[in-house]
Parts: structure tokens; sequence; C-alpha cells
């Protein structure tokens, strides 16, 4: 990529960034507000997003300060874009939605001829749960005949790593819904701090490295990995199909990308 260009995308997905308000707090030895900023640098140096999605485990002290800083990092790197957000397992969902004052409240709208949908898993516990409710928004969006774009922070089908412990509880029914409805052509998670590719039906269920650190790929027990952090890029493309890339920054260059036609 050239620093000169900046590429238009549809969607840009941040997640796990376990932010503290203590500016010398560490996760893991790991700066994650400085991984974060290194980030939010990179996209604005090359991508020009229309939304930008934050999955969730995105205050790791739940500290309303944490929460403000990142709202004004969000803002201060794309003033001209739509920033959405979900909670994930160490957020707590009302907390997000008084601090997040100026980021979009919407859990669904339309875009590029898709319908996008944000998914509540939160449950008070590591893993997580969806309740009758999201399933039936699911199956509504479902019905309308465009092709859905699901983003939640846990991911419903294992990995093979000790990550899945504290997966989505009792999936199949989300699962069944994938299989029943061919408009389901995306579900994209964070949680798991990895980048992964899975097939379910039609459904792609892409996981999303994490902006603070990684987790080892199909370690039974927590490890971390070497890799750098990270974010997802997709092109929602008005036929129903999608280009979806990661990209992993280090320092604030490109460490690695890799890309897939869906």
């Amino acid at each position: 990529m050239s620093a000169a260009v900046q590429t238009p995308v549809s969607v840009i997905q941040i997640t796990d960034c376990h932010l503290f308000s203590d500016p010398d707090a560490r996760l893991a030895g790991v700066d994650t507000k400085a991984n974060l900023t290194c980030v939010l640098e990179h996209m604005a140096r090359y991508f020009l997003p229309q939304s930008i999605i934050l999955t969730g485990d995105l205050s790791h002290d739940a500290n309303p300060d944490t929460l403000a800083w990142l709202q004004a990092q969000c803002l201060q790197h794309f003033p001209g874009s739509s920033w959405f957000w979900l909670p994930g397992n160490h957020d707590d969902p009302a907390s997000l939605a008084q601090q997040f004052d100026q980021l979009n409240p919407l859990r669904d709208w339309q875009q590029n001829g898709w319908q996008v949908c944000l998914l509540n898993s939160h449950s008070g516990r590591p893993e997580g749960v969806l309740l009758n409710s999201e399933l039936a928004r699911i199956e509504a969006l479902a019905q309308q005949g465009l092709p859905v774009a699901l983003f939640v922070h846990h991911h419903p089908v294992k990995l093979g790593c000790f990550i899945d412990r504290h997966m989505l509880a009792e999936a199949d029914p989300l699962l069944q819904l994938l299989t029943q409805y061919p408009t389901i052509k995306l579900l994209a998670h964070g949680h798991t701090h990895q980048e992964s590719r899975l097939q379910y039906a039609q459904a792609a269920i892409l996981g999303c490295p994490a902006t603070s650190v990684q987790f080892q790929p199909k370690a039974p027990e927590f490890e971390l990995a070497g890799t750098k952090p990270g974010y997802r890029w997709l092109q929602l493309q008005q036929n129903g199909t999608f280009t979806s890339g990661v990209v992993r920054v280090v320092d604030g260059s490109v460490a690695d990308v890799t890309q897939g036609v869906y």
C-alpha cells in the first residue's frame, strides 16, 4: 500500500483493545494504548472507511476515563467516519452506552446494499450468550432479502484453542439461522485475539486480531503469540460478495497483510 493513496472501504473492525486509564498499566507487558494509537494512525494513513466497528473488550479497567480517551481518539483520527460499538465480556454495556455519547448508537443499518447488524453477546461472564431477542433481530433482517453482515464479540464455532472455553454458549440457534438463511453472508467476531477464517453454510466466520495482545492459535492453554496488533477491513459489494483483509501493524508500519474474496 502506498502512503500517498487512501483506499475507500466499507467497514474497518477494531477489537479487544483492553485499555487502561493508568498510563503505566500494561497487559502482559504490552502498552495497549500505544498499540491502539499505532493502529489508528496506520488506518488513517491508508484507509477511508465508511464505518468503523469496535467489537468489544475495549476497556480492561472499566474506568470512564478510559472510554472517554478511546472516544476522543476515534473522533480525532476519523472524524468523517461513522463509529459503532458493541460490548465484550470485559465491558459494561450500560457504561459504554453512557460514555460513547458521540459514537453512533445504531444496532443495525443498511450500507452498500447490505444489512449490517451488531449483536450483544454480553452475559456478565467470560462466555457469551445471545438472547432470543437478538436471534429474532437476525431472523427479521435475514428475511428482508439483502445480504447480511453480523458483528459480535464472542465466536460461535470452536477454533481448537483455550479460548473455546469462553466462546458463545449455546450457539446452535445462531448456527441454525446461518444454515436457514443464505442471505447471511458474514459473521465477524473478536474475543479470540487472533485472525481466523471459517465457513459455516454460506457464511464466512472471520476472527480479528486484537489491538492489544495476541493469543497463540491452537494452544490448549493460555499462551501469547508473537504476532503484531492488527485490524480487519471489509469491502461490501452490491452483488452480495465482499473482500476482506487483516493488517498487522508494528511501530506504524505494515508487518503483514492477508486478504481474501468471499
